[in-house]
């Protein structure tokens, strides 16, 4: 089952390594869902991989009473989410979403589509299918911004897409 932990933003790879190194048992998974972006330097755009969920590290656990005595190890904030006290792992609608959208690899790669309206239509990429939840979208940063729920919260995550074009 995949738990979700929050993490000091700007940190979630380090503690992410240090889970991998200190905490992980055989069998376990910790990872950082990235997500692919353009992003322009000296006038060239250039995909890099950039954190698609900030604050959060997720792991993939079926012990979690035992992980989570194993997490004091990290000499770093880490919170296990869950609703009233007790941890909860991520419901299946999510992690079939969040596994739709990076797969296995936990990337999410970029998306292709184009404006009709003002309202973007994904021909290919992850976000294909998923138009209802994009709140908004930049064509000059390729960016949109889609709201989708992870621990039964609206959490909004910016993903790389290319507008080719503006039909009217």
């Amino acid at each position: 089952m995949w738990y979700v932990m929050q993490v000091q933003p700007r940190h979630e790879y380090e503690i992410a390594g240090w889970c991998r190194e200190f905490v992980a048992q055989p069998g376990e998974e910790i990872f950082v869902i990235q997500g692919a972006r353009f992003y322009q330097h000296n006038g060239v755009w250039e995909r890099r991989l950039s954190i698609a969920f900030h604050g959060y590290v997720f792991a993939d656990t079926e012990e979690i009473t035992d992980f989570k005595q194993r997490l004091r190890k990290i000499p770093a904030m880490t919170k296990l989410l869950g609703t009233g006290g007790a941890v909860v792992p991520v419901n299946e609608e999510e992690k079939e979403l969040l596994l739709r959208l990076g797969g296995e690899e936990h990337v999410i790669e970029l998306s292709k589509g184009y404006r009709k309206n003002d309202r973007l239509i994904v021909t290919e990429g992850p976000m294909m299918g998923l138009e209802g939840l994009v709140k908004w979208s930049d064509r000059h940063k390729r960016i949109a911004c889609l709201e989708i729920m992870i621990m039964g919260q609206p959490t909004e995550v910016r993903l790389g897409v290319e507008i080719l074009r503006q039909v009217t």
